[in-house]
């Protein structure tokens, strides 16, 4: 390989750490975010999606009634996911879980996938799972408010 590849390669590899995407382990101080888990076992499918305030590159995924995790992602076009109306997971995988590596894909379509048109699909890879507790920021809130006034 020559130098001015590795140079021009050199380069790249370092535009692209100025401009990584800022992870959930990188705010150590968000309340919301819990312990790092390894999977989300569902028992038929996920039960809701939502973007998260403060996270380009994550989305929030219910599993039954309560149970919230926040979902770090990595790919291109991150700005539709706020467009984003329907979630799949990309191949079931056996266990009925999702863990790291896996792929998700979401639709602008409330009405599911057409598998046959991708114009309005984007799939991304799950980098990492955390527990996301949304009631812990107010309860930080209300904690931090009781300690001023004393």
């Amino acid at each position: 390989m020559s130098k001015k590849a590795v140079v021009l390669i050199s380069m790249l590899c370092a535009g692209a750490a100025l401009i990584a995407p800022t992870f959930a382990k990188d705010r150590p101080d968000d309340p919301r975010i819990g312990e790092k888990v390894d999977r989300i076992c569902f028992a038929s499918g996920i039960n809701g999606f939502q973007t998260p305030k403060g996270f380009d590159d994550a989305v929030i995924l219910t599993k039954g009634v309560r149970d919230k995790y926040l979902v770090e992602l990595s790919g291109a076009g991150f700005g539709s996911l706020r467009f984003a109306q329907s979630v799949a997971i990309a191949s079931r995988p056996a266990d009925g879980c999702v863990s790291r590596g896996d792929k998700l894909i979401f639709s602008d379509s409330a009405f599911g996938f057409d598998r046959d048109n991708r114009i309005n699909q984007n799939s991304y890879l799950i980098t990492a799972i955390y527990e996301w507790n949304e009631d812990a920021a107010k309860q930080d809130e209300s904690k931090d408010d009781a300690e001023s006034e004393d």
